[in-house]
């Protein structure tokens, strides 16, 4: 549980000191910086800090594991910019930190004179003619066939994960939502702090120029149906086009053509069912080779619902064989849900002994939870829950419970139940190899090694082989430089899974070992070994000599002197040069400062309508000469007029048949409509 944890409730640290050099992205309401203390992280802070149910929605996403399952925590730390620790006091919010981007959502984008780091996020993929515009001369990222499908499908999977768990995204756009590339893509989301319960969404809901849905729908219908146009999109690379049946050709291009009606009955619907159809749909286009793919990457997880989601309904008896044992673990995992609680106690002991290939999966109201004080944890051991206990240990660590004296014994009774380890040894030049195969129960997850030549004069370092995810064999080197032999001592170990450095101890061993004889031969060429054994120091003996002066040496020790000289004055001269650098670097960045801070908006950039591709859009020419289109779409956008403070830009556009009033960022990010009715409002200007 993280009620407790520094971000929730009253417990918020104050928000770190973020330099204006840092400031990566602006919004409306919020500004996107560096973390300073987590290079893997971002900080949002709130222009206007977040006060009363505001701070209730983001405490409710920054204690997810206080109310998902953990296969649905994995799809949303994984798959969304998910909040991760909040600033400021009880009161009000002022900011919160979040994953950055994988690297994999960042490309490189040219137009004419400049290249930019860029988010992939999906209008760039949904928009085959923006790629033609005359000023852009990067190519398009690329994604076969069955790359876009597998996107469709990861987008589907984590909208859906957000359902499952009673909430809503409320602003799906192509802007919002970016593609992990790699062998099979992935979605990465951004804004996560837009996720609410469907009650906060539509009480606040944002409307996205091109992205209409019917207005009878709820926030989950809407969800849906925005995901369907997103999907239909994607694989059509048409922008602003929306699901039809009669139009269902455009999905070649993704060979997807007879999905067409399962997306039009999403998108008309806002069904969930219906959205989920879509995604078996693309499933049933993969072959043989995408689908072992899929589940090989589902077990990489060890989450049973993941395995069956990719094999189920697959002919080939490989899949069928992993349908079924993840089948057999859901229906465990179901009863471990709805039993009472002496026989919840014994479904969870079978779960955690008898499932290697799986992590326990369950409801965290139906999990056993995790002891918060000495007096649980020594009701856990009256109970003689010990598995429970060591599962708890292996998962998130004990913390300051790690150093009860009763808890190493309790760790030992839960080895019991595993057994000792059955030990093969391979002799090399150099080396000696020890493997052993890993028991199901999955809270074993490392092995202490203990070799031992029993030579007086040489010591042994004991070796830790933690267990990876999903691991069904492990192995030891003990490497040497000389040959020798002996016996080594392997026994299987719960590691604290203690993240935060809170756990007190950290190992503990259990009591039943294996012992194994080894012998290392004399390697067979010069090579440098990380020796696990040490040879002790020996006595020695100072002789005492006469001192001989060697003139090749004294020439030598000249020579080196001579450049150590000439090296300091390198550095002298380096230093010099350097000292100009910064006093350059000073002066243009004053130039730079004085022309962004004091010379307005308007001299500085020039905003304009331009048909160049077609239809009207918006374009900025920014100082340097570069143009740079803000809105590429299918309808016309014209009349753009700054915001006296140089923040937004107005502008019309007939977006929905009529001309609406309309405003956006400088670069062209987080539109938003201050008109939507059957009018025309045209004209717009800024009150000074």
């Amino acid at each position: 549980m993280i009620a407790n944890q520094s971000g929730v409730g009253g417990s918020r640290s104050p928000l770190p000191k973020l330099k204006s050099s840092n400031k990566l992205d602006e919004g409306g309401f919020a500004e996107i910086f560096q973390d300073p203390n987590h290079l893997d992280r971002y900080i949002k802070r709130f222009k206007t800090p977040l006060v009363g149910t505001a701070i209730d929605r983001l405490d409710r996403l920054l204690a997810v594991e206080q109310w998902a399952r953990p296969s649905d925590r994995s799809i949303l730390a994984s798959r969304f910019a998910w909040p991760i620790e909040s600033f400021g006091d009880s009161n009000s919010v002022t900011g919160f930190s979040m994953h950055r981007a994988p690297e994999e959502c960042w490309f490189e984008l040219t137009t004419l004179k400049r290249t930019n780091t860029k988010l992939l996020d999906l209008t760039y993929l949904t928009n085959a003619p923006y790629w033609q515009a005359p000023f852009i001369k990067s190519p398009q990222p690329h994604l076969l066939e069955f790359q876009r499908r597998e996107l469709a499908i990861d987008i589907i999977e984590s909208v859906l994960t957000l359902h499952r768990n009673h909430l809503v995204y409320g602003d799906i756009s192509s802007k919002n939502f970016c593609a992990r590339l790699g062998v099979t893509p992935s979605v990465f989301i951004v804004d996560a702090d837009s996720i609410g319960l469907p009650v906060e969404v539509e009480s606040n809901l944002q409307m996205t120029p091109d992205w209409d849905v019917s207005r009878s729908f709820n926030a989950t219908q809407r969800d849906c149906a925005l995901t369907a146009v997103l999907v239909w999109r994607l694989l059509s690379q048409q922008a602003g086009s929306y699901p039809s049946v009669g139009d269902s050709t455009v999905l070649g291009s993704a060979g997807a053509i007879d999905i067409a009606p399962g997306i039009f009955d999403a998108y008309s619907t806002g069904d969930t069912q219906a959205l989920l159809g879509v995604a078996n749909q693309l499933r049933e286009l993969r072959d043989y080779q995408a689908a072992r793919t899929a589940v090989s990457r589902a077990q990489g997880t060890r989450f049973a619902r993941f395995v069956a989601q990719e094999s189920k309904g697959r002919p080939e008896p490989d899949l069928i064989h992993e349908s079924v044992k993840a089948d057999a673990q859901i229906a465990l995992e179901a009863a471990i849900e709805v039993a009472t609680t002496s026989e919840h106690r014994r479904l969870t002991r079978r779960a955690l002994l008898t499932s290697s290939w799986f992590e326990l999966d369950v409801h965290p109201d139906a999990a056993s939870q995790k002891p918060n004080d000495q007096r649980q944890l020594r009701e856990l051991m009256y109970d003689a829950e010990f598995e429970v206990i060591a599962a708890h240990l292996a998962e998130q660590g004990l913390g300051s419970l790690e150093a009860d004296p009763w808890l190493e014994r309790a760790i030992k009774h839960a080895l019991t139940k595993v057994g000792a380890p059955s030990v093969q040894t391979a002799t090399a030049p150099g080396k000696a190899t020890l493997s052993w195969s890993w028991p199901a129960a999955s809270f074993a997850n490392s092995a202490i090694v203990i070799p031992s030549t029993g030579s007086r004069t040489r010591r042994l370092e004991p070796i830790l082989i933690p267990r990876g995810p999903g691991e069904v064999t492990g192995s030891a080197e003990i490497l040497s430089r000389t040959a020798v032999s002996g016996r080594a001592r392997v026994v299987f170990s719960v590691r604290s899974g203690s993240k935060s450095g809170s756990g007190v101890r950290g190992q503990f061993a259990g009591g039943q070992s294996s012992y194994t004889d080894f012998t290392i031969t004399e390697p067979t060429r010069t090579r440098e070994y990380r020796d696990h054994i040490a040879l002790l120091p020996q006595d020695r003996e100072q002789e005492a000599g006469v001192v001989v002066i060697d003139p090749v040496q004294a020439a030598v020790d000249l020579a080196e002197h001579r450049k150590q000289v000439r090296v300091r004055r390198w550095k002298r001269a380096a230093i010099s040069l350097a000292a100009s650098a910064i006093l350059l670097g000073v002066a243009w960045t004053g130039w730079a400062l004085f022309a962004d801070y004091l010379i307005p908006p308007g001299e500085r950039e020039l905003v304009f309508a331009s048909d160049r591709d077609g239809d009207w859009d918006i374009y900025v020419r920014r100082p340097n000469g570069d143009v740079e289109a803000l809105t590429v779409n299918g309808h016309h956008d014209k009349n753009p007029v700054w915001h006296p403070n140089g923040e937004f830009i107005a502008f019309e556009s007939n977006y929905d048949g009529d001309w609406e009033l309309l405003r956006m960022n400088t670069d062209g990010t987080d539109v938003r409509s201050y008109t939507f009715n059957q009018t025309t409002e045209a004209d717009p200007a800024w009150k000074g």
